[in-house]
């Protein structure tokens, strides 16, 4: 038995004036859209998010590692936007309030927090979360991508999600070899 998708992505309508039959839009597009979107200006704020962390950042390898991922979030636009284009959309973003409160987060420690392990604890910490939400936007991107049978954005969000998944764990490989926190 067909599951539901199979039979929405197949659906077809027949034109009164002609008898070809043409498929209906894909149902996935509008939320492939939506989502793509978010994960623009989700990408945009991690951008810009990063060179702060990394001139607070008191461990160099932490600093280091923030230069690392401002660079490979911007190739991450770049792919974005060529998604974008393959898919005749206008370049152009949503408001994506979680990337929104996970930055502010880590602004907030910046601001409260002295320069240190506690603080470059904390960075790591949010950078991590970071990671975590575009994981799931690329993952999910892929996945609809897969549903539209476009295979060209379906490999960019897989590589995407590939980079982020190691991105995710130099961060908890640095975090573990830092300084332990110090003792009362």
């Amino acid at each position: 038995m067909r599951s539901m998708l199979e039979s929405w992505s197949t659906f077809t309508a027949t034109y009164s004036d002609s008898e070809t039959l043409l498929p209906l839009p894909n149902p996935f597009y509008p939320l492939l859209l939506q989502e793509l979107r978010d994960f623009y200006d989700a990408k945009q704020q991690a951008a810009q998010a990063y060179p702060h962390l990394e001139e607070a950042a008191a461990d160099s390898a932490l600093a280091s590692l923030f230069d690392q991922h401002t660079h490979l979030t911007t190739e991450h636009l770049t792919r974005l936007e060529a998604v974008f284009s393959h898919l005749n959309a206008p370049t152009k973003q949503s408001a994506c309030e979680a990337m929104r409160g996970i930055v502010q987060r880590a602004y907030a420690y910046i601001s409260s927090l002295r320069p240190g392990p506690i603080r470059d604890g904390a960075l790591v910490v949010t950078a991590r979360k970071v990671e975590y939400y575009e994981i799931a936007c690329a993952g999910m991107l892929s996945a609809l991508a897969f549903q539209l049978d476009d295979s060209a954005p379906a490999q960019d969000f897989q590589t995407i999600l590939i980079e982020d998944e190691i991105a995710k764990n130099d961060l908890m490989a640095l975090a573990e070899g830092m300084s332990k926190f110090p003792q009362r």
